[in-house]
């Protein structure tokens, strides 16, 4: 008597499109709020990556981060919402944000919360249910901060870690007694079936305006960037001209640029995601604004809105006490030949400005 062999149940595969919707959304805070929220079109949270793309704030005088530090989230299945410390008569400030809704299977889990580093630290860590760390990346979804003096920049802003499988962390980089910071955070595992390679690395510029970072090699067409916060090392001072742009300039070497050199340090997470072959295909730039320009407009090869976002690495300011309105500014894909860097203001302190950015399109 002879039994019937079962066929082995086959493995589960993706093929492109890999991306069900992609909106690019904005989220403002009026002179007078601290949160505020934007509806989009429903998507399925577990599903769904954000990707920041830069802030523009309309205030011209001081530079307290409690007014222009502001943090994002996925609060459901049809609203975002965005939070910063105070909101009496300080200027709107605007986030850019890229909902990124794949198909199912293509993210396998999805973690998203806040770190809170009080200020008698400089580090905290949260636990998180498990992920895969050599499939998984983590984001930078913005952070407040409790500081009200102008001239303290320095340490107001988190970086974030994937540390190991069931812990997240935020760093930011030495402790003030004025100072808390809450940092969002989101970590994202994809399918194994469409990624080649993910290394998370930690680069920094430790003196001078411009530096190299090894990484692993991978194919620059296939790979982009994921941005986990930054901060520049110090409690004193206004840091505008310190913050960096981090771009991949070669398949293994990414590049670090800041306006200023000193002898503090500047600091980042990147997390280098490289896709399969036939997943994607990544476009990188940067856009420059001149003392007097708001806008500066790019041209790539064109690609298919639906199936695309923009990626923000950075950005550094050349006058080092500037003004937010003029140091912060967004990236958006405005047509699909065209990438737009803006701020909100060029008139203040004649500052130019200059950030990194990538084209992801799902091919």
């Amino acid at each position: 008597m002879f039994s019937a062999l079962r066929k082995p149940t086959p493995a589960f595969r993706l093929t492109n499109p890999l991306i069900e919707n992609i909106q690019q959304v904005t989220i403002t805070l009026s002179s007078t709020q601290t949160s505020n929220t934007t509806t989009i079109t429903s998507v399925d949270v577990g599903n769904t990556m954000l990707v920041y793309n830069g802030e523009q704030h309309s205030g011209t005088g001081g530079h307290q981060p409690n007014t222009h530090h502001a943090r994002f989230e996925l609060t459901n299945a049809t609203t975002l919402t965005a939070y910063r410390e105070t909101g009496t008569d300080v200027g709107t400030h605007t986030i850019y944000v890229t909902v990124v809704e794949f198909v199912p299977h293509a993210i396998t889990k999805v973690r998203r919360g806040t770190i809170t580093v009080p200020a008698t630290s400089d580090y905290e860590e949260v636990t998180i249910q498990p992920v895969s760390p050599q499939l998984s990346v983590i984001s930078y979804l913005g952070n407040t901060a409790t500081e009200t003096t102008g001239a303290d920049n320095g340490n107001t802003r988190a970086v974030l870690l994937l540390n190991n499988s069931t812990t997240v962390s935020a760093w930011t980089g030495t402790v003030d007694a004025d100072d808390s910071v809450v940092a969002g955070y989101q970590v994202v595992q994809f399918n194994a079936s469409v990624i080649a390679s993910i290394e998370q690395t930690q680069p920094s510029i430790n003196s001078g305006t411009s530096t190299t970072w090894g990484i692993g090699s991978v194919v620059m067409a296939n790979t982009f960037l994921v941005h986990g916060g930054y901060h520049v090392e110090t409690a004193t001072g206004n840091h505008f001209g310190q913050r960096m742009y981090i771009s991949l300039s070669d398949v293994d070497e990414l590049t670090l640029e800041r306006s200023f050199s000193t002898a503090t340090d500047t600091n980042s997470t990147i997390t280098i995601v490289q896709f399969k072959d036939g997943f994607i295909d990544v476009q990188r730039g940067t856009g420059a604004l001149g003392t007097s320009d708001t806008q500066d407009n790019d041209t790539v090869t064109a690609v298919t809105t639906t199936k695309t976002f923009a990626n923000w690495l950075g950005e550094t300011s050349s006058v080092f006490t500037t003004s937010p309105d003029e140091a912060h500014a967004s990236v958006e894909l405005t047509t699909t030949t065209n990438v737009l860097t803006e701020r909100d203001n060029a008139s203040a302190a004649a500052t130019t400005l200059t950030n990194s950015w990538e084209i992801v399109e799902f091919t």
